[in-house]
């Protein structure tokens, strides 16, 4: 039995997303080699919001 070395190719669609909270999201996977099923977990990290004070409104 031959062991396959994962790949992902880093995409997804709004289908994919299994779970969106506040301090992550949890997105289903698919090996671009053998078909296995997976997840992908990232943590968000949040920044401060930016205010343009240049731009007149």
């Amino acid at each position: 039995m031959t062991t396959c070395k994962h790949e992902w190719n880093n995409e997804f669609s709004l289908w994919d997303i299994l779970e969106i909270e506040y301090t992550h999201v949890l997105i289903k996977i698919k090996c671009s080699k053998c078909g296995m099923k997976g997840a992908l977990d990232s943590e968000i990290d949040w920044k401060e919001e930016y205010w343009d004070d240049n731009e007149d409104t």
